[in-house]
């Protein structure tokens, strides 16, 4: 199977950490499944290799004359489906935006909180499958613009291997400097819109009330 990827999501700066996680997914995906060609379509104006590079994958960059935010009907309309059929592929992979029309090949869309609500729809309907980060925003999707569950499939997030346990004495000196010597949760903040935020704080007071306990909450 030749995978395609759209890798304009890459511009969307303000969203590094999701975008990392959506880079490791596939770095995962081709290295457990090799059979599997992946091509990464990157617009010129963005070009930095983002991924593993792997006997099944390369980048394809494709060059413009004129500036993303003007070449974004070229790209989704003429160029990113001229490029899907010379290449022959099966699938084509979009991240936070799903616009190529398009029935002669599959459309996979990965959707998560940040999405523009005045394009989600059409590009919800326009995908032939959904992937989100977690069951809310599924049930969010579903639930607000009529999409069938059936094409949705969450993928959840994972702890990096960075992230490793540590011993009583570091755990007690992060708990002094961080959390006035308190047990606490640490939220990446980053990932939370306005709405999921409050939500957090929510759920971490009906905690503290089950606990019966004084625990902290830092958002990074």
């Amino acid at each position: 199977m030749v995978i395609a990827v759209d890798a304009s999501f890459l511009l969307q700066k303000h969203l590094k950490n999701y975008n990392n996680f959506i880079i490791e997914c596939f770095n995962r995906l081709a290295n457990n499944y090799p059979q599997h060609q992946f091509i990464y379509i990157y617009p010129k104006a963005i070009f930095q290799h983002s991924f593993e590079v792997k006997k099944n994958t390369f980048p394809l960059v494709i060059s413009s004359s004129f500036s993303w935010h003007l070449s974004k009907y070229w790209w989704y309309t003429i160029k990113l489906p001229a490029v899907i059929k010379k290449h022959k592929a099966d699938v084509l992979v979009s991240v936070y935006k799903q616009g190529v029309k398009n029935d002669k090949f599959s459309k996979c869309l990965i959707a998560n909180d940040f999405f523009s609500k005045k394009e989600i729809v059409k590009d919800l309907k326009n995908a032939d499958s959904v992937a989100t980060s977690s069951v809310s925003i599924k049930t969010k999707v579903v639930n607000t613009y009529a999409i069938d569950e059936k094409k949705i499939t969450v993928i959840y997030y994972a702890v990096s291997p960075l992230f490793k346990p540590v011993d009583w004495e570091e755990k007690e000196l992060a708990k002094n400097k961080y959390a006035s010597s308190i047990d606490y949760f640490l939220c990446l903040a980053s990932f939370c819109t306005h709405e999921n935020l409050i939500t957090v704080l929510k759920a971490f007071s009906k905690f503290k009330q089950w606990q019966k306990k004084q625990h902290a909450t830092n958002f990074v």
